[in-house]
């Protein structure tokens, strides 16, 4: 008979975590859930990387992996994560998504790389530290700028800063959850933003014009293959200033379209 597809879902976790894996108890218990009801064998591949040899041996067994891990978790970078996805795709195994598919798209350069059309705004590269605080002064000129580290998630690496007027220093606000707004000078910011520009973390930062109607949230379009599968609004709000600060972020799952 043939053998049905076998699917493992890649999560982050411990050693405590990955011996006693069920997927009846994981956070993904409903997709499992769907895969069995599709005829799909599906399973937990619970990773971290101080047993990365073990779940390659599991993924070496399947004929598909999904992954959801953060840039970073719990300190560490995906680096070894990554390596070890590549060998597994080229075995045959379909990873998704592929490393090499999020650092396409799944990175701030993106924003560089659309810029010009016409949901595009106002973004540069910076490639140095120097560069940074060559540049950064001439254009907090004309208003407010969002820094951002080359890969992240949570609002960790992104920040606002905006220039006080008749003053050297600087408004900065964190997006990072529980971050506060603070007064800094040009070099203690540059102090800051030294660690985004290790080559280790991309070597390179995003600056982007900010958005003033981020209040309203944003509109997310959910890509299925060559289709769109639905939207969603997210009021992600972290780093707006003053009083009109959301403090809660929400976000309604996507509509499944009809056909």
């Amino acid at each position: 008979m043939e053998r049905p597809t076998t699917v493992a879902l890649l999560y982050p976790g411990d050693r405590a975590m990955r011996d006693r894996a069920d997927s009846r108890e994981s956070r993904f218990a409903a997709l499992f859930d769907a895969f069995k009801a599709a005829g799909i064998a599906a399973g937990p591949a619970v990773y971290h990387d101080d047993f990365a040899d073990e779940v390659a041996t599991q993924l070496h067994r399947v004929d598909g992996v999904l992954v959801w891990h953060n840039p970073a978790e719990s300190g560490r970078r995906r680096d070894q994560l990554d390596a070890m996805l590549r060998e597994v795709a080229q075995r045959g195994v379909l990873v998704s998504a592929h490393p090499d598919a999020i650092l396409r798209l799944g990175t701030k350069d993106v924003l560089l790389d659309v810029r010009d059309l016409p949901f595009g705004s106002d973004v540069v590269r910076v490639d140095s530290l120097d560069r940074l605080a060559t540049e950064l002064p001439g254009r907090l000129r004309t208003g407010a700028r969002v820094l951002k580290q080359h890969r992240g998630h949570s609002g960790i690496g992104v920040w606002r800063v905006e220039a006080i007027a008749d003053s050297t220093q600087l408004r900065v606000r964190h997006a990072q959850r529980g971050s506060e707004e603070e007064v800094l000078d040009m070099p203690a910011l540059l102090q800051r933003m030294a660690p985004y520009f290790e080559t280790a973390n991309g070597g390179h930062m995003i600056d982007q014009a900010w958005q003033p109607r981020l209040i309203e949230g944003m509109v997310r379009a959910y890509l299925v293959g060559d289709r769109v599968g639905g939207f969603g609004h997210q009021a992600v709000n972290a780093l707006y200033p003053g009083a009109r600060r959301r403090t809660r972020a929400t976000c309604r799952a996507p509509p499944v379209l009809p056909g």
